[in-house]
């Protein structure tokens, strides 16, 4: 009965699907685990949210900028299946101060959990695939991040 019931578990548990454990692409040298919580403990966000555009804001803090490209067009975003992939903007980036600020489109933010999106980077051959315009919903009247001198074209 005991061989019975191990033999049961260990296919039960076989069984589960694996949670980001797959490499999205193998041309990416990196990745990073980035966590959304709305949990009590994070945000406290108790109703389903939707569609976000996510702040993700990187420093030296959070983040060792060796092996990125020098202005960020190697960075992806792949939400917890390891297959999408998200629309982001790159505000700014400088890996020189060790700062970047990046917009990455969240198609649904859910009250009360914890979910995990994965920044890659590291693949010196990638073309950069920020953009703005897919990034904050087309409904959105104006989007301002302020960024540049009150003179200065918006990038």
């Amino acid at each position: 009965m005991q061989r019975l019931f191990m033999l049961l578990l260990t296919v039960m548990v076989s069984a589960l699907p694996a949670v980001a454990n797959a490499w999205w692409q193998a041309d990416w040298k990196f990745r990073k685990q980035i966590s959304i919580d709305t949990t009590p403990a994070g945000a406290a966000i108790n109703d389903n949210i939707g569609r976000v555009p996510l702040l993700v804001r990187l420093h030296t803090g959070n983040f060792v900028f060796d092996g990125v490209a020098e202005n960020g067009s190697d960075v992806r975003f792949v939400s917890s299946d390891d297959k999408t992939v998200l629309n982001h903007q790159i505000e700014s980036f400088d890996p020189l101060l060790g700062m970047a600020v990046i917009w990455v489109d969240v198609p649904a933010v859910s009250g009360g959990q914890r979910q995990d999106i994965w920044m890659y980077y590291g693949n010196e051959k990638a073309p950069s695939t920020a953009n703005g315009q897919v990034t904050f919903d087309p409904n959105y009247t104006l989007v301002y991040h302020f960024n540049g001198a009150a003179d200065a074209p918006p990038p």
